[in-house]
């Protein structure tokens, strides 16, 4: 059972969160191999003081609309 978190910056529609967590699944299901309905998806809004990600880290140009992911998966997956 993989957990998806995913952390934004408050103030988002509903369809752009959808659209977020239906990406997320996805690649789940076809990259990790998860089973079809293995969906457990966690989303927090922050405010914008309080969701820091650097400009431009490793060359990378950032904004403030930045999205964090992190996956958890069980033990003995691959």
């Amino acid at each position: 059972m993989p957990l998806a978190r995913v952390d934004l910056v408050r103030g988002k529609s509903a369809d752009y969160k959808r659209t977020i967590t239906d990406v997320v699944y996805e690649a789940v299901v076809d990259i990790l191999k998860a089973p079809p309905n293995d969906r457990f998806q966690v989303i927090t809004e922050h405010a914008t003081q309080d969701h820091i990600a650097d400009e431009s880290y490793l060359g990378i140009t950032r904004t403030k609309d930045c999205v964090f992911i992190q996956l958890t998966l069980n033990t003995g997956r691959t």
